[in-house]
């Protein structure tokens, strides 16, 4: 016997007595289907949209303030500090207080940097009282925060930048 909403003597369709069946299947088969759509648009998306952003040197403008840890020839290293970024390709009144191997120093830099339209950048800094340094990193949030590691021969460093509101 077989009513709307099925019934035992209707092999895969026992679902029916307690989900409304509709055509090709359940309304939870239905729901499924709509909610899996759904996360597959979402993440179409985002991803879409992730890749549409385009970066450049505009987009790295303002107040940072960024922290850094490795190694430099064999001595621990870690730093925090602050810098002005001018949005064209400039930081200024860099400062930070760096510590290899126990000691302590306070330094000021300067650097010139360029970013790509992938989020990608390099930069090369004048510190005062120490040799250059160079970096490269990439650029995340608009602008508002970037991973970066170090590219100077023999030290060995990564970090993070973020823009102060």
């Amino acid at each position: 016997m077989s009513n709307r909403l099925g019934s035992a003597a209707s092999p895969g369709r026992s679902e029916c007595r307690v989900y409304p069946c509709f055509r090709g299947g359940t309304m939870r088969a239905t729901l499924h289907r709509l909610i899996k759509a759904t996360i597959l648009l979402v993440i179409i998306a985002t991803a879409s949209q992730a890749s549409a952003e385009r970066f450049d040197e505009g987009d790295i403008r303002g107040d940072y303030v960024f922290t850094f840890d490795g190694s430099a020839g064999g001595a621990p290293v870690a730093a925090v500090g602050r810098f002005f970024a001018d949005g064209k390709g400039n930081l200024l009144n860099g400062s930070r207080i760096l510590v290899v191997g126990g000691g302590k120093l306070d330094q000021s830099f300067t650097c010139t940097y360029v970013v790509r339209s992938d989020g990608w950048g390099a930069a090369d800094c004048p510190v005062v009282g120490s040799p250059a340094e160079s970096f490269s990193f990439v650029v995340f949030k608009h602008g508002e925060e970037a991973y970066l590691v170090g590219t100077t021969q023999g030290i060995t460093i990564r970090g993070n930048v973020v823009r102060q509101r």
